[in-house]
């Protein structure tokens, strides 16, 4: 089973859940910056995602070019040794924060396993979605990619000088 294909999960447009784009959870962790008139056109490309405790959104080793944005609930971030055997928790993922961008960026295979803690509802944008971003509003697609840049540095970075630093204060 692909991570899209979730049985325990319901989609549907972002657009089609009744939350005020300037409170919304998602919007104010690594999009904060942008207007809640751009988060609303931004929705319009995403669809929505609920899991519950235990269930698997994205599989490590798995092939799909889909990011997710954590409007509520927790997300453990899973990682396998090389031959498969231990796995280790290696973090948590908050409301605010995304999860899967390498993939979306660079098509690679799912560099962990990510589970859900409790009830959660994601944003998930696809490869073919962000696409079609791109071609109807490229300014917004070029935001959103700098945002995007902006979590990938800040988590490289702190992997490389602060493993320290608090999951909580990371995008």
């Amino acid at each position: 089973m692909s991570d899209t294909d979730n049985q325990n999960s319901a989609s549907g447009p972002a657009s089609a859940k009744a939350i005020d784009p300037a409170t919304d959870p998602a919007r104010l962790g690594v999009f904060s910056g942008l207007s809640p008139e751009a988060w609303s056109d931004l929705l319009s490309f995403m669809e929505v995602k609920r899991f519950r405790p235990g269930d698997v959104l994205i599989k490590q080793g798995a092939i799909d070019r889909g990011m997710y944005l954590v409007r509520s609930g927790r997300l453990a971030v899973l990682v396998a040794d090389q031959d498969g055997g231990r796995v280790r928790r290696v973090g948590t993922i908050e409301a605010g924060s995304v999860v899967g961008e390498q993939a979306l960026l660079d098509g690679k295979p799912r560099s962990a396993t990510i589970t859900a803690l409790g009830e959660c509802e994601l944003l998930r944008l696809g490869f073919d979605s962000f696409r079609e971003l791109h071609m109807k509003t490229p300014e917004l697609a070029g935001l959103f990619l700098f945002q995007l840049a902006r979590v990938i540095s800040l988590r490289f970075r702190r992997a490389q000088t602060s493993p320290d630093i608090p999951d909580e204060m990371l995008p």
